[in-house]
């Protein structure tokens, strides 16, 4: 079998890791997205994939917005997919000043959901961050939305249980500014005694050898599966 992971420049030039299913023709592709033009022209395709998710309701309980200032701030690397010329999914991915390895801004379209492209993006990440660090992280991190009612962002657990990642008990909890990067938030959230705002979420926790084998096995069997097709075959 070969290798489904290559470094292909095909594309546009700052690809890190390319992964192609070869039924589908979908392509995943890891990046900075600040390097040059062409990283930055892709990393604006995600944006605008994760600004039309949520404006859907399943899309209300992501907890880590796309801000574009985090591309700087947290120095981080993205992951995003195409169908032919069309981006279609995204993901963020950094490690903290811990060396916390942390998934963020997980998405995609709705028309595209049955396709395990958020376990797959992914462990494209993990690939590329051991392939960029002589040193593992200390531990791999995501976290998910708990609602109101107690109900978890079902879509994102399963995607990660998938790599081994485990959930933890109990929840935290963020404030909102009330500024644009939480707006989002408001509809769903919680308010304590004095009228803050506030969301819960559940971190998950992956062990960085686990994950890592996890995600080569899940590429492996992800390129040669055939995928269901787009709920719409033309997308505007």
């Amino acid at each position: 079998m070969t290798n489904p992971i290559t470094n292909d420049m095909g594309r546009f030039s700052t690809s890190v890791l390319t992964v192609k299913n070869r039924h589908s023709g979908l392509r995943i592709d890891s990046f900075d997205p600040i390097r040059d033009v062409d990283s930055l022209e892709e990393a604006v395709k995600g944006l605008r994939v994760f600004e039309r998710v949520l404006n859907t309701e399943p899309g209300q309980k992501y907890l880590w917005e796309f801000r574009p200032s985090d591309m700087i701030e947290r120095d981080v690397m993205m992951v995003t997919v195409r169908h032919d010329d069309l981006t279609i999914g995204t993901m963020q991915f950094n490690r903290d000043e811990e060396n916390a390895l942390w998934f963020r801004a997980a998405a995609v379209l709705p028309e595209y959901g049955g396709m395990q492209l958020a376990t797959a993006m992914g462990s494209v990440g993990l690939c590329h961050d051991a392939m960029m660090h002589l040193v593992p992280p200390k531990e791999i991190d995501a976290a998910i939305r708990q609602m109101p009612d107690g109900s978890l962002n079902e879509a994102s657990k399963r995607s990660f249980v998938k790599l081994g990642f485990l959930l933890e008990v109990e929840p935290g909890q963020t404030y909102l500014s009330g500024r644009w990067p939480d707006r989002h938030l408001f509809s769903s959230a919680e308010f304590n005694e004095e009228g803050e705002a506030f969301i819960r979420y559940r971190r998950m926790i992956g062990e960085p050898d686990v994950a890592l084998q996890e995600a080569k096995a899940f590429l492996t069997g992800w390129t040669e599966k055939v995928l269901p097709f787009p709920k719409r075959a033309l997308l505007t």
